[in-house]
């Protein structure tokens, strides 16, 4: 059996657990808005919608949820402003709200446990006929001798879960008992109370870790005292043969978090990074669309003994790094895997089906539901994830606000071309007119895509022989990231005070920020002085990134739209 390590680092919050087996990461998880997963309240039925067979419900303290008319047994009536005893099954999908059932479940650490019927059931997980009748036996077993102290809990049922297998009568009765403990209690606080409220909450971040991944051969490491006891408490209750397998890692002892120690380097950009690549050859593509997550795969350099060689090796070598990726940033729902293609069809079956089997043993002991469904007629690979709580990249990600999710913006060159035509639009419904000033407020990272095609071509002498001004400003004083869609522009009868002294005079020394734009010029900086653009022409300057600090004389001033001077 493997050697599993899990660092819990919850000294600082939010918590960051690592599961590594054999020194490998296997699984990184984020406590960052993990919502109420697996909580249960006594919700009140608003809105009853059959048109979209579901119902609304309310949570509490404004909250409410969404609940699919199939998520009810049948003893329970479906009626407007009627109480319902309901869990969070899924929560924090973008824009959705948290999804509920009303079958209840509670999860232990061997079993779960069915309040509303009372059937044995076993984990779809174990294979094994004959480990499934042990362990139907060993639970209904355990269940009479229970009903000697709690009658009642002939009237409920449980599902031993995979990790039962490995796990004696004692530590499994005593799962039992504890969640038959907790559900009468959850029932009592459903009866007494007349509002809507959460009446029980799932274990918190670090024992749920725990739960799902402890396992023989596993080590806890966690830097939070409190979190430590905790653990500590949780293993002696259920396998207290492994109760000394917590130890407390202190950070001001150490002069370093946990993570750093174990050199584990969390770098949340490997979990929203497109492009990774394959250790053997070759590179993912993973992106994250509404409708799921496509991974393509791409041989990249690497080439074999012939074409059927580097499909073969790129394929089968890429599945270990999309499972890994899989898992890391906690991808759930539908996956597109595209594969690179075989062209003659029988190698094509065979290497499809090594594809699957080679997958499947990878993903044999993945904790999520998972299903290989198989490849599509465009030999697209499908596979689904349970879906509980939004994955690691819907964590720490949020839509930018430049692209609006797109991934894309309009370039500079052809946002250009629109501020232009908005200008020209307004000269010819000014002419005749007394108007002759006309605003152009952009992003200061289009005003030098602006500056150098304005001075370049003839429309400033368009402008300046109708009699017209131009003022070009940034909407802030210096350089912003800024959406390049925005801009306005906008005529004025007068240009006024604060933009005639605030202009620069030639002969005057400015300190700006500038930056350089390889692509317009190599031997120029841009900037800003008080919104106005600044062009600083230099002789000898390595390209740079970013922002510098430069000092620069105005040689050059055309009212009230380019400023040109030297740096010094």
């Amino acid at each position: 059996m493997k050697r599993r390590l899990i660092l819990i680092q919850s000294f600082l919050k939010p918590s960051i657990a690592v599961i590594l087996e054999d020194d490998e990461i296997l699984n990184v998880f984020l406590d960052v808005d993990s919502g109420d997963v697996g909580s249960i309240y006594k919700g009140r039925i608003t809105v009853v919608q059959k048109g979209i067979n579901a119902c609304f419900v309310s949570l509490g303290n404004g909250k409410s949820g969404f609940l699919n008319l199939n998520d009810i047994p049948d003893f329970i009536q479906i009626k407007p402003n009627s109480f319902i005893m309901v869990k969070v099954k899924k929560t924090n999908m973008k824009y959705k709200s948290p999804q509920l059932t009303a079958y209840v479940t509670i999860a232990g650490k061997y079993l779960v446990l069915l309040p509303f019927e009372n059937s044995i059931k076993v984990s779809h997980k174990i294979e094994d006929k004959n480990v499934e009748e042990v362990l139907r036996y060993k639970l209904e077993h355990i269940r009479e001798r229970l009903a000697e102290k709690y009658p009642e809990i002939r009237n409920v049922g449980f599902i031993a879960r995979t990790n039962s297998q490995y796990s004696d009568a004692i530590e499994i009765l005593k799962d039992a008992e504890m969640l038959y403990k907790t559900w009468e209690s959850i029932k009592n606080e459903y009866e007494k109370i007349n509002y809507e409220k959460m009446i029980y909450k799932d274990q918190y971040f670090p024992i749920k870790i725990v739960r799902e991944y402890f396992e023989a051969k596993t080590e806890v490491i966690v830097d939070n005292k409190e979190d430590y006891h905790e653990i500590k408490r949780y293993l002696s209750l259920f396998v207290p043969q492994y109760a000394n397998s917590v130890s407390y890692f202190d950070p001001l002892k150490a002069k370093k978090n946990i993570l750093e120690y174990y050199s584990i380097n969390i770098d949340f950009n490997d979990f929203i990074k497109h492009k990774v690549n394959i250790p053997t050859g070759g590179y993912l593509v993973i992106q994250h669309p509404e409708v799921g997550t496509t991974i393509d795969i791409n041989s990249g350099s690497y080439i074999g003994e012939d074409q059927f060689e580097t499909v073969k090796n790129v394929n089968l070598n890429s599945l270990k790094e999309i499972v890994k990726q899989i898992r890391i940033r906690d991808v759930s729902g539908m996956i597109f895997i595209d594969f690179l293609k075989v062209q003659d069809e029988q190698r094509k079956q065979e290497l499809n089906k090594k594809i699957i089997e080679e997958l499947e043993k990878l993903l044999k002991d993945e904790k999520k539901r998972i299903k290989i469904w198989g490849f599509t007629n465009l030999g697209i690979l499908e596979v689904t994830r349970q879906r509980v709580e939004e994955g690691n990249y819907n964590k720490i990600t949020t839509t930018c606000r430049y692209c609006q999710g797109s991934g894309y913006m309009i370039s500079p060159k052809y946002q250009v071309m629109q501020i232009t035509n908005a200008i020209n639009s307004y000269v010819l419904k000014l002419l005749g007119s007394k108007e002759r000033f006309i605003l152009a407020e952009m992003s200061s990272e289009i005003i030098p895509y602006f500056i150098e095609d304005f001075m370049s071509n003839e429309f400033y002498k368009f402008l300046q022989d109708y009699g017209f001004k131009l003022i070009v400003k940034s909407y802030k004083p210096y350089y912003y990231i800024h959406r390049h869609n925005k801009y306005k522009v906008k005529a004025l009868h007068r240009i006024d005070d604060e933009t005639v002294n605030n202009f620069p005079k030639v002969g005057q020394i400015v300190d700006v920020e500038a930056w350089m734009i390889q692509e317009l010029s190599s031997n120029r900086m841009y900037s800003l002085y008080k919104g106005f653009p600044l062009v600083i022409n230099i002789e000898f300057e390595s390209p740079f990134e970013g922002i510098k600090e430069v000092r620069a004389e105005i040689k050059k001033v055309e009212p009230y739209y380019y400023v040109e001077g030297i740096k010094i």
